[in-house]
């Protein structure tokens, strides 16, 4: 059992070589990450939480421009007045003139932007939703947010396309 922990720990520590030669490359060499030859101790744990933080540490300390932006497609919709002065998920109350949003998933007080052809405006993450046609519906917004990228509320949803900024 030794002799298992020991070849997985050796794997491991390949790994984070690897992937510190990759990503140093891939930050032009303006990074480094500093790898030792053995592990940390002789626990499997231990080794796979120093590869975690390691990984997390390069990560972190990556230029924002040299990271991808991923796009996210769907349709939004937007909230009705009856929801205007109410509480919403994260606690705050809920304005449709201000650049408001909900989403399912992403934590609370995230920036988004939204596009819609040349139209784009960013929003903050305030509660949660949408409900209603969850596979094709991403985002609830607020009428002020629906109506800049739409140009009025006529339509109930309309097609966009979303990357986080933080």
């Amino acid at each position: 059992m030794a002799r298992i922990k020991q070849s997985m720990t050796t794997r491991v520590i390949a790994l984070v070589a690897l992937f510190t030669i990759f990503f140093s490359s891939f930050a032009n060499n303006l990074y480094s990450i500093e790898c030792c030859s053995k592990p940390p101790s002789d626990s499997l744990y231990q080794a796979v939480d120093f590869v975690s933080f390691k990984l997390n540490e390069l990560k972190d300390s990556l230029p924002l421009n040299s990271v991808k932006k991923t796009f996210i497609k769907g349709e939004a919709s937007y909230y009705a007045d009856q929801f205007d002065g109410r509480k919403t998920a994260s606690g705050i109350v809920f304005d449709n003139d201000k650049m408001y949003a909900a989403h399912r998933k992403l934590p609370f007080g995230t920036k988004v932007r939204l596009y819609v052809g040349s139209r784009s405006v960013i929003v903050t993450i305030v509660d949660r939703g949408p409900f209603a046609n969850r596979h094709k519906r991403i985002f609830d917004l607020s009428q002020a947010a629906f109506e800049k990228l739409s140009g009025s509320l006529a339509k109930g949803t309309i097609n966009i396309k979303a990357t986080v900024i933080s």
